[in-house]
Formats: C-alpha cells, sequence, structure tokens
C-alpha cells in the first residue's frame, strides 16, 4: 500500500521535470524497504502454523528477548513485573515476536504524549499464565477492538495490518489466546493466555 504513492510521487515530479537525483535515490531507497517489509510478511504467511512443534518455554525469558534492542521514547516509562515461579508455558521461540509486536505497538502509541507501559508476568492456576501490556496511550476505539486483530487492519500510519492477527493466530495453535480490553484515551492492555507446557504445571 506505501509502495504505489511513492512512485506516484516520482512520476509527478518527472512530469514536472524536477526529478534530481537525491529525490529519486530517496524515494527508490523507500520503495526497496517496503518491498522487502512485503516480502518478509509474505513469508511469514506463508510459513504452516501446522509445522510449529511446541516445546516448554520460560515466559520471563521470552519477555525479556522481546525487549531486547527496543528503546522507550523519550517522555515514556517502562516497567516490568515478572512472576515467580513460573511453570514454563507450551509455545514456541516465536512467542518472543508476540511479546515484541505488542510492546513495540504501545511505545509507537505513546510515542507523540508520552506514557506509562508496565509488563506483567503471572500464574491463573495449574494450567493457564498470563501476560499483560498495559499502556497509556490514546486506546482503540470500540469498533475497532475487534477488527484490529484482522489481516490488513491497522490504527498506525505506515501499518501493514499483520502483527496482531499473527499473534492471535500463533497463540490460538498453541491452545492460547490474546484478548484486547481498552477504552478511548485511557489506553490499552492486551492480555496474552497460554498453557502452561505438559507435566510443568504442578
Amino acid at each position: 500500500g506505501a509502495i504505489r504513492p511513492l512512485i506516484q510521487q516520482i512520476e509527478m515530479k518527472m512530469e514536472q521535470g524536477r526529478l534530481s537525483d537525491d529525490y529519486l535515490r530517496d524515494k527508490l531507497r523507500r520503495i526497496r524497504e517496503n518491498a522487502d517489509r512485503t516480502l518478509a510478511v509474505a513469508r511469514q504467511i506463508r510459513r504452516p502454523f501446522t509445522s510449529i512443534q511446541p516445546e516448554p518455554v520460560d515466559v520471563n525469558q521470552s519477555i525479556a528477548a522481546a525487549w531486547e534492542g527496543l528503546t522507550a521514547p523519550v517522555g515514556v516509562r517502562v516497567d516490568f513485573e515478572y512472576g515467580d515461579d513460573l511453570p514454563p508455558v507450551r509455545a514456541t521461540r516465536q512467542l518472543d515476536e508476540v511479546f515484541r509486536n505488542l510492546i513495540r505497538n504501545a511505545l509507537d502509541a505513546m510515542a507523540e504524549q508520552g506514557g506509562f507501559l508496565m509488563i506483567r508476568s503471572r500464574r491463573v492456576d495449574d494450567h493457564m499464565v498470563i501476560v499483560s501490556v498495559q499502556d497509556t496511550g490514546p486506546g482503540i476505539p470500540e469498533d475497532m477492538q475487534e477488527k484490529v486483530f484482522h489481516m490488513g487492519t491497522t490504527t498506525k500510519q505506515g501499518g501493514m495490518g499483520y502483527g496482531l492477527w499473527w499473534s492471535r493466530t500463533f497463540l490460538r495453535r498453541l491452545g492460547g489466546d490474546i484478548l484486547l480490553e481498552s477504552e478511548e484515551g485511557r489506553g490499552c492492555t492486551f492480555t496474552v493466555m497460554l498453557p502452561v507446557a505438559a507435566g510443568t504445571g504442578d
């Protein structure tokens, strides 16, 4: 979706006779980046979910791995509240990507106004561990709260509407899920529900 407007901008400059080398190089770079991003998404989508081989995964380590390399924007505070003695969950290392996507979305939502991000993990019972990612951003309107999990729907400028769809599909294949609570103007809480790995819940 972002490639066509870039091409149209180049064509317009050509018609006006104002196409400089620097302008063209910049637009071609952006086209290449968008194309690479689209291809990466396509490869992820093609990857068959039936090939998932669940294994015991440490949730707290997965959250820490997801945060690695990320930086909070100026004015955004991030806190972690790790549950103690959590049993391993039934997942794969792709769980890191679920958390990274949720954290990045929250940081992006608060980039302009600042805010607070809290990431918590805790055990619900012998069968379930949950991780909540709670921000104080602008929130998501009620009529969009289910749609954000649909492929191609996004609330971010330049977004592709892929991350939340993929996350929910992946989690449900594992026997888990992801829930959204939000009130417009009062932030979002995404709750990731993960089944405890077999033989480790007692």
